[in-house]
């Protein structure tokens, strides 16, 4: 295979994931020393160095952008199939694991090798997962797929989630439009570490979510409550402006989520 067709399977990934730019160990791994199959059905990997699978998993690369910007996904948005929700304020509950579709969105989308996933244990979503700063790593997240339509939320004052954690500052993150890497409102929120906690109350009012694009503060923009299309958690070594979060740590993490709901 020639270098221009791994450039092209290089580029056609990160068009799938809206990622603007992979560092140079990233274009290596795909273009270089790991050679990709693409096909209608599978994407597998036909060569890739030892040292390369341990650093940098470009399969994992490949399901994340399929995951979230497949084709099915943007018939969804063709042709919207709205959930029922029991409520118009619930947002996603471990009783009610459809509501939201999640899905890893972690640091191997730029070359990193954290990795996380989200799942629903008893009456309450887990997302836990490892951290690394390896490749300049270091935030690992999930992310749930577009909401279609999206959520019209703007008679309430903000979200409310019911959270038990590891002692680790998180983000939660809503969009208010359906591009890809368009801007992230976040809010961070930090959490204790005891074994025997009960669930905690973690309130976020509107006004509080910061509108950032890679972790970097965007001025003149407002959220619209009425137009919210992901939802999603994360965890990153950095706060906003290139400022550092004061409660990271590589390593495993654990965060427990019982539901996300608007509130008045």
């Amino acid at each position: 295979m020639s270098r221009q067709r791994h450039v092209t399977l290089s580029m056609w990934c990160m068009a799938m994931l809206g990622v603007a730019s992979l560092d140079t160990r990233s274009i290596r791994a795909v273009t270089g020393r790991a050679i990709l199959t693409v096909s209608a059905q599978h994407v597998r990997i036909a060569r890739c160095s030892p040292t390369l699978r341990e650093t940098w998993d470009p399969l994992r690369f490949v399901e994340t952008a399929i995951f979230f910007n497949g084709p099915e996904q943007f018939l969804k948005q063709l042709l919207p199939s709205p959930i029922t929700r029991s409520t118009q304020s619930l947002v996603w509950s471990g009783r009610q694991p459809q509501l939201l579709e999640w899905g890893p969105l972690d640091d191997v989308v730029m070359g990193g090798v954290s990795k996380s996933s989200f799942t629903v244990v008893g009456d309450f979503g887990r997302f836990e997962g490892s951290i690394s700063t390896v490749n300049n790593g270091g935030f690992a997240g999930c992310r749930s797929r577009n909401l279609s339509p999206p959520l019209q939320l703007a008679q309430f004052n903000g979200l409310r989630l019911l959270t038990r954690g590891d002692g680790k500052r998180y983000k939660l993150i809503v969009r208010d439009s359906y591009a890809w890497n368009g801007i992230a409102w976040a809010c961070s929120f930090d959490t204790t570490g005891s074994e025997d906690q009960s669930f905690a109350e973690v309130s976020v009012p509107w006004s509080s979510f910061v509108p950032t694009l890679f972790a970097k503060r965007v001025p003149g923009v407002v959220l619209n409550p009425d137009s919210i299309t992901t939802v999603q958690l994360t965890l990153s070594k950095f706060e906003y402006d290139n400022q550092l979060n004061p409660a990271f740590s590589p390593g495993p993490f654990r965060l427990d989520v019982q539901s996300i709901e608007a509130y008045k």
